[in-house]
């Protein structure tokens, strides 16, 4: 166990957690593999065209990011429209490193 960050034991594997924000950014490392990719769920779904943050995409098979390097990833951005929300991410590749998350 790293006391410094969250790493999957068993794939897949998510954490699923209630916010209240307009933005959600999650501080993350690959591990030994660049190019992890989790998932992300808002209330349920894959994000909607103009909910994505800067690091997320969109595509047919859902929404997701790609951690490849050590640093702050932008998962949400719902503008001025603050909320309570239910955040889901599921990594299906070992290694990635979770540190911390932080909201506007």
């Amino acid at each position: 166990l790293d006391p410094d960050c969250a790493v999957p034991t068993e794939l897949p594997a998510k954490l699923i957690f209630r916010c209240r924000a307009a933005s959600i950014n999650l501080v993350a490392a690959p591990g030994d593999a660049p190019g992890c990719r989790i998932n992300i769920k808002l209330d349920g779904r894959p994000l909607r065209t103009g909910e994505q943050g800067a690091d997320a995409a969109i595509t047919d098979a859902g929404s997701h990011a790609i951690i490849n390097e050590p640093r702050l990833y932008r998962l949400v951005d719902l503008g001025a429209t603050c909320g309570e929300h239910l955040l889901e991410l599921e990594i299906g590749q070992p290694g990635v490193k979770l540190y911390s998350f932080t909201f506007g």
